[in-house]
């Protein structure tokens, strides 16, 4: 486990994480930190650097917790955005390896700095035409197949698109898909969009998408990068579901 102090960045694997967080909480007794923590300054005098406690801290039990993947070929980074009424926030990437556990890279931030923050993460350039294509209804099973494509290839190949839909999905860079549910609660706000170059970005009906039935009629439509910021927004705030809580 490793911290930078002038990034305010923790690396960790999750087994490493679980047992920070429990030295934090009181689970375990300080005697028990691993002594290489103690030399790096993780833990001193009994007690858990307090920045890297609250990473660990936030980035696990934070009062909204979203999951957010950008797909565009085989590797894929999951990004999970905590955040706690207080105004602190967590960014954690997870990189998988061989074995399967993967490393951890926790970064502290500010709820009034995840705005930015995350139309970076997702690609939402400002730049981004406005298409000049109409809505396209398609359905749940050939969506699914167009993301599935892009996470594998990189590019859509070899779908039974419309050749509207298709002429959209050619353009195609990478579909944002984002999760966001309360502490202890199920997911409540969602998303699903389609960054597609010189065609602009197209919000896709999630709601249709969680339906097991590939047959079920969905709306591809296009947007604007304001109103698709605007629409993560609510997944990450939660300002929908529960606007007395949100941030």
């Amino acid at each position: 486990m490793h911290y930078d102090p002038t990034r305010k960045r923790l690396t960790a694997s999750h087994d490493e994480l679980r047992r920070l967080v429990r030295l934090v909480t009181g689970l375990d007794p300080a005697d028990t930190a691993p002594p290489e923590w103690v030399e790096a300054g993780l833990v001193a005098d009994g007690t858990v650097h307090p920045t890297v406690a609250a990473l660990a801290v936030t980035s696990v039990a934070g009062d909204r917790a979203v999951a957010i993947e950008r797909l565009a070929g085989p590797s894929v980074v999951p990004l999970m955005v905590s955040w706690h009424r207080s105004g602190r926030a967590t960014l954690t990437e997870h990189r998988p390896d061989d074995a399967g556990d993967g490393t951890l890279t926790i970064t502290a931030t500010h709820v009034e700095l995840l705005p930015q923050l995350l139309l970076q993460a997702v690609g939402l350039s400002p730049d981004l035409p406005v298409s000049g294509r109409p809505a396209i209804e398609t359905t749940a099973g050939v969506v699914d197949d167009a993301i599935v494509s892009l996470a594998r290839d990189r590019r859509v190949t070899s779908i039974a698109a419309s050749a509207d839909l298709s002429a959209v999905l050619e353009h195609a860079e990478h579909v944002v898909r984002a999760t966001g549910s309360w502490q202890g609660g199920e997911s409540d706000e969602s998303i699903t969009f389609i960054c597609a170059g010189s065609e602009g970005v197209w919000l896709v009906d999630r709601d249709a998408l969680d339906d097991d039935a590939r047959q079920t009629s969905i709306t591809v439509a296009p947007s604007t990068v304001v109103d698709v910021a605007a629409r993560l927004g609510d997944v990450v705030t939660g300002r929908r579901s529960r606007p007395e809580q949100a941030a």
